[in-house]
């Protein structure tokens, strides 16, 4: 499994369960401390996607060139 894989799966995993979170706790799920770790993570490997989506289009670039 690629790395960008993973960190889609991560994203995903994690968001479904802000969503139980969500859904149980609608009016104090954001005081909650481990749906902002969640929160936390999601950005985090959201970054981490971002940064290997650049990589891989500056490698492509230097194929192409």
């Amino acid at each position: 499994m690629s790395t960008a894989a993973v960190l889609v799966a991560r994203i995903r995993s994690r968001e479904r369960v802000m969503s139980n979170i969500v859904e149980r706790n609608p009016e104090s799920y954001r005081e909650n401390p481990y749906y902002t770790q969640l929160q936390g993570a999601v950005v985090a490997y959201r970054d981490a996607l971002t940064q290997l989506e650049r990589i891989a289009s500056v490698e492509e670039q230097v194929v192409l060139a």
